[in-house]
């Protein structure tokens, strides 16, 4: 990251204009991504996935830091569950950051933002969620099955009970898993420029993953 911009300081704001302040998140990225245009491809890629990913699993975010907090997320002071969520979300779901980065990025932060009180707190959830990341548990399926698939997919509970009173419980959770798996990048070969063949390969030396399409 740059010395003058903290991405998770932006991220940050980010969270709070959409979560806590109720804004679109397609206009609070595209008006960030258009202000930061200036950054590098890697960085403005980092603020983007970081931020959408907090805003699609903060349900499942809440549930965990709900288990390792003394207070509640919802008790919380905004910034701080905020920071949380965007932190938690770096442990569990982007295994390129290093977890001690994740928690002294969160700590710097919430000092910086005026809560020096607040950052032991901040520190101990994190560390602990650190600790017992491949073990949460998530509520039991057979016993709380409504529970289970908001938790697990991050889906406000009153839509998951709209789904099982039209389906039954494994077709709601095949459907609810679908929609939270990544979109591909789909891409259509100029044959004026390249073959099929000549364009996956170059995409192969580049690192990127590729696969024929069974449409195209």
């Amino acid at each position: 990251m740059t010395d003058q911009i903290n991405a998770r300081e932006v991220v940050l704001d980010m969270l709070l204009e959409i979560i806590e302040g109720d804004k679109f998140s397609h206009t609070v990225m595209n008006h960030t991504l258009k202000r930061y245009q200036y950054l590098d491809k890697q960085e403005r890629a980092f603020i983007s996935r970081l931020c959408t990913g907090t805003v699609k699993q903060y349900l499942t975010l809440d549930y965990v830091i709900n288990r390792y907090a003394s207070l509640p997320v919802r008790k919380m002071k905004p910034l701080i569950r905020n920071l949380l969520r965007l932190s938690v979300y770096q442990i569990l779901y982007m295994d390129q950051v290093p977890e001690s980065a994740v928690c002294n990025e969160a700590v710097k932060l919430a000092k910086k933002r005026g809560f020096i009180k607040l950052s032991g707190f901040v520190n101990g959830i994190l560390r602990n969620i650190a600790r017992n990341a491949s073990s949460v548990s998530y509520p039991d399926k057979t016993i709380q099955p409504r529970e289970y698939l908001s938790v697990s997919y991050s889906i406000p509970e009153w839509l998951v009970q709209r789904l099982l009173n039209q389906y039954d419980f494994n077709t709601t959770e095949a459907m609810l898993a679908a929609s939270n798996k990544d979109k591909e990048v789909t891409i259509r070969c100029n044959r004026k420029k390249a073959t099929p063949s000549e364009l996956i390969k170059c995409l192969e030396e580049d690192g990127a993953k590729v696969r024929v399409s069974e449409y195209l």
